[in-house]
């Protein structure tokens, strides 16, 4: 029955596809304008038809340096967010756990994150819980761009898949936290509902590797990783930046680490980079300023997006071309959100 949805998600997405290969825009004047115009507006109805709640981690150090980065980027494309750090800030908006900050206690700050948003926003109509670094860039617009075809009423938990035996023993693969995790409402609800207060299947700590040890909560209530790659197996999480995805010269220690956990996955130069990428990890923010211009805002004359290129010789209005895309996203969002 799954494999049926699937297909049947699919075929929604190629139907967009052909709708937009029945017209092209017939402007003579500011082209690459024109599309922006017609992809915003398609992006604000994705914005509503797949719904993100983003919990982010941070500590009040980087408040400056890291967090209003975020805020003048990405973040906007979260339909809610909160902070999580160990000071309460109404500005962020931020939650605070009374702890030490530090790598040691992430697991902790994990936990009291996710208990937090689950008692307080499960309730509202959130498709998908984001959970992400205050050094990471996520491409929201990319990330659901995924998320339409699935359904979040299935244990789902997106993102960059690694493997790592823990020094106890325990052995899973999970989702390494640099790109993000991703949880489906059914995720989430397991996660809250049958492991976290379980000893036998959540670590009951407030210590350890925050991203394996909710990995290894998840699997113990049937939520297993699912890699975020394209038909390429081109990673669309990356736990790195940029400049580490194009040399393995720019922080070998932590690409040798990196290729390691992931199995020999984790490869450089450009044909290894995604056409879609949704996150970047260890960012400066600096860096997510450009990543953003970058992504949204540049143009280069006379180039489209592969999405653009399927436009055909046929001529028609921009409303039209518009109105005729939209039926098909809003059916699809229809189709996938409805139980």
């Amino acid at each position: 029955m799954l494999i049926i949805k699937n297909y049947f998600y699919y075929t929604l997405i190629l139907l967009i596809f052909i709708a937009l290969g029945f017209c092209r825009l017939n402007i003579n004047k500011n082209t690459n304008n024109t599309y922006n115009e017609v992809f915003t507006k398609i992006e604000n109805v994705l914005f509503k038809n797949v719904s993100i709640f983003c919990l982010i981690l941070t500590g009040p150090q980087y408040r400056k340096s890291r967090v209003s980065y975020q805020k003048r980027t990405w973040i906007k494309g979260c339909n809610s967010y909160i902070y999580i750090s160990s000071v309460y800030d109404i500005t962020l908006p931020s939650i605070a756990l009374k702890m030490k900050e530090g790598k040691n206690n992430l697991w902790g700050k994990i936990k009291f994150g996710l208990k937090y948003v689950f008692n307080n926003y499960y309730r509202k109509p959130f498709d998908w819980f984001l959970i992400a670094d205050d050094d990471t860039y996520i491409s929201m617009t990319n990330l659901r761009f995924l998320l339409i075809t699935k359904n979040t009423s299935l244990p789902y938990h997106h993102g960059y898949k690694v493997r790592w035996r823990h020094d106890d023993g325990r052995a899973v693969q999970y989702v390494h936290g640099g790109g993000g995790d991703v949880l489906s409402r059914e995720a989430f609800k397991r996660f809250i509902r049958y492991s976290l207060n379980n000893p036998k299947k959540c670590n009951q700590k407030g210590n350890g590797a925050g991203d394996f040890e909710l990995s290894y909560c998840l699997t113990n209530v049937g939520v297993h990783v699912n890699d975020g790659i394209d038909f390429l197996k081109r990673p669309r999480f990356n736990p790195s930046n940029p400049l580490m995805n194009l040399a393995s010269t720019y922080n070998h220690k932590f690409d040798k680490t990196l290729y390691r956990l992931s199995e020999g996955r984790s490869k450089h130069g450009i044909r290894h980079m995604p056409d879609y990428p949704i996150s970047y990890h260890y960012l400066p923010g600096e860096m997510m300023l450009s990543i953003h211009y970058l992504l949204n805002i540049v143009n280069v004359i006379g180039k489209m997006n592969s999405l653009s290129k399927m436009l055909s010789t046929k001529k028609c209005t921009k409303q039209t071309f518009l109105n005729e895309t939209l039926i098909y996203l809003n059916s699809l969002g229809n189709k996938v959100y409805t139980n």
